[in-house]
């Protein structure tokens, strides 16, 4: 190097520093965008957890109010009837915002624990509504039977005590499995906002003597 032309000592110590700050300028590049990566995984993450607990408390308070408003005899005819009104709603509400969460699950995690316990979580619910609202149709406790859906029998589904056990264990798993299961999407997607997850407030809640749950 010392018998190399002035013209060659000259660029080097000309392009040195310029190459030196590209690299250092490509590395925080990517430090930043991997940090950004997992702030992004992390918050939805979240907020697929958020999701399946709000979805799943609204259904399962709705089927406690009413269980106990049926066994209340102070509640009139007509009281009970709105009531059954606003259960059949939030009943098809939730369930409808319980198969969009089970596909964006299958999308982000493929068809592993995370998407079959929130799977059983909702056959679940489902059946529990079943119980409340029409327990002698045998149809209606089959179709969510076995164990590619709530993982019990039709008489067992039939047991209040085991279901709302099973609800509450596979809700628990299915967070759980968002924690920790890895993401099989190529991307992260856009995860719904807080407002647009709430439910609608029903006509009927307003009007409805509160019970307790």
């Amino acid at each position: 190097m010392a018998n190399a032309p002035l013209w060659q000592l000259v660029l080097l110590q000309a392009i040195g520093p310029m190459i030196t700050v590209l690299f250092g300028t490509w590395a925080i590049v990517r430090i930043t965008a991997r940090i950004r990566r997992r702030r992004e995984e992390q918050q939805l993450r979240h907020d697929l957890i958020v999701g399946i607990a709000e979805t799943a408390r609204s259904l399962y308070l709705a089927t406690q109010r009413y269980s106990r408003a049926r066994d209340n005899d102070e509640l009139g005819a007509e009281q009970l009837h709105a009531l059954r009104t606003w259960l059949d709603e939030r009943y098809r509400e939730c369930r409808g915002r319980g198969k969009a969460l089970q596909k964006r699950l299958e999308v982000i995690f493929g068809s592993g624990p995370a998407r079959s316990h929130w799977d059983a979580t909702i056959d679940l619910l489902t059946e529990r509504y079943f119980q409340l609202t029409d327990p002698k149709t045998i149809v209606n406790f089959s179709a969510n039977a076995g164990e590619e859906h709530s993982g019990l029998t039709v008489e067992a589904l039939k047991n209040p005590k085991l279901v709302l056990g099973d609800y509450r264990r596979h809700l628990s798993e299915a967070v759980a499995a968002i924690r920790t299961e890895p993401l099989v999407t190529g991307q992260l997607l856009e995860t719904p906002s807080r407002a647009a997850r709430q439910a609608p407030r029903s006509e009927f809640q307003s009007a409805l003597p509160h019970t307790a749950v």
